[in-house]
This record gives C-alpha cells, sequence and structure tokens, in this order.
C-alpha cells in the first residue's frame, strides 16, 4: 500500500510538473514571438511617417499641405490597411486621423515614446499610445512636420493596427497553431508515459521487498524469506 501511494504521489507530481512546464513554455513562446515581431515591425517600418511626407509632398513651402494629408489618409486605408495615421499638434493632440468616425477613443497621444523614438537612444520595440484603444500600445513610426528644425506636429503612424490586430487573432486559431499545440500536447504525453513507466520499475522492487516484509510480519516476524525475489 505505501509502495502504491508513492508511485500514486510521483505519478502526480509528475503530472503536474509537466502541466506547468507546458503552460511556461507557451507563454514565454507566445510572447517572446509577440515581442520579436514587433521589433521586426518598427525596424521595417522606422522611415515610413518620414517617407510619406516626403513622398506625398505633404509639406508643401514649409507647411502641411492639409488636401494631400486628406488624401493620403484615404488612399492609404486602400493600399495598406494594416498601418492607421494620424496628425498631432506638438503638444500630442490628435488633429486629424485615416479612420472612420467613432474608432478614435484617445484626444492625445503620449510625447515621451515619440521623443524616445526620435531621440534613437531607445531600443525596439518602442510602443507608443494606440489612438482606438483607451489603454492599448503599439509600435509606431513617427517624423516631425514640416520638418524636425522647424516642428509643428507629428505625423504619427500605428504599424499594426485595427484590422491587423482582426488577422493575427484569427491566425491564432488557424492550422499552424492547432498543429503546434498538438504537437506540444504529444511531446507532453510522450514524458509523461516515459515518466510513468519509469516510476513503475523504480518501486517494482519496493513492492516486492513490501510483500516480503508484510508476509514476515503475518508469521509473527518468526520465519524470514530466504531470498528476495530480483526486480528483473
Amino acid at each position: 500500500m505505501i509502495v502504491r501511494t508513492l508511485y500514486a504521489k510521483l505519478s502526480l507530481v509528475l503530472v503536474l510538473l509537466l502541466a506547468v512546464i507546458g503552460l511556461v513554455y507557451v507563454f514565454l513562446s507566445l510572447s517572446s514571438a509577440h515581442y520579436y515581431l514587433q521589433e521586426v515591425d518598427q525596424q521595417l517600418g522606422h522611415d515610413l511617417a518620414k517617407n510619406l511626407v516626403s513622398d506625398r509632398k505633404l509639406v508643401e513651402a514649409g507647411r502641411i499641405n492639409q488636401n494631400a494629408m486628406k488624401k493620403t489618409f484615404m488612399e492609404y486605408m486602400v493600399i495598406n490597411p494594416s498601418i492607421e495615421i494620424y496628425l498631432l499638434d506638438l503638444k500630442g493632440n490628435i488633429l486629424s486621423y485615416s479612420a472612420e468616425p467613432g474608432k478614435v477613443k484617445r484626444n492625445t497621444v503620449s510625447l515621451e515614446p515619440i521623443r524616445a523614438f526620435l531621440g534613437g537612444q531607445t531600443p525596439y520595440p518602442i510602443l507608443g499610445d494606440d489612438p482606438r484603444s483607451h489603454d492599448r500600445r503599439k509600435v509606431f513610426s513617427v517624423t516631425a512636420v514640416p520638418s524636425l528644425e522647424n516642428p509643428q506636429g507629428y505625423l504619427y503612424v500605428v504599424l499594426r493596427g485595427e484590422r491587423y490586430d482582426t488577422v493575427e487573432d484569427f491566425i491564432k486559431d488557424s492550422y499552424a497553431w492547432r498543429l503546434s499545440g498538438w504537437a506540444l500536447a504529444s511531446a507532453l504525453l510522450a514524458g509523461l508515459l516515459a515518466g510513468l513507466i519509469l516510476f513503475h520499475l523504480l518501486t517494482r522492487r519496493l513492492n516486492r521487498l513490501a510483500t516480503v516484509m508484510d508476509r514476515f510480519r503475518q508469521n509473527g516476524f518468526t520465519r524470514l524469506e530466504p531470498h528476495i525475489p530480483d526486480a528483473g
């Protein structure tokens, strides 16, 4: 009975240990993948805001071209729906944006991440306020407009917008993610079976010893077994 209890306890500890390892692995994998993709997106989109200003001719004669700004907003909602574009003043107030009415939840964006981005000393990813959420933060690209020498505001581009989140949530439920989950579950199950077999082999000899001692006790401790059977 003692050996069986020991085997049950060891098995329970193994099950709990593997469950914890599986949960920690999943958490670390998802967190590191999310962090990695944020860094990649910000590295690739570092100059996006600056290029928009120059390529789309958003600045003319040292001033922001409002007509070009509105046209850019409309075009980029179609060309690259994963990004969101916002025009900010020097205090971070949102002046205009490429979003449907009612989508934007914030009136202002924190300037600290913007200054860190423009300073170029902070490692990526740098997360800034998401205007479409009260508490969410996302990677972004930003540049001063009309210029760094004469800033009147900022062109603030969220690189992983609301549509990106929708697609990402869909992919998380896709075949690849399910396959990864089944692979992890199979590996943990194989580890559990191997551990249970090992515990069985380790406790089998103890079980035989316990049986001999139980018979010895039943005989009034007057006769010893001449030989304890080998575990093999």
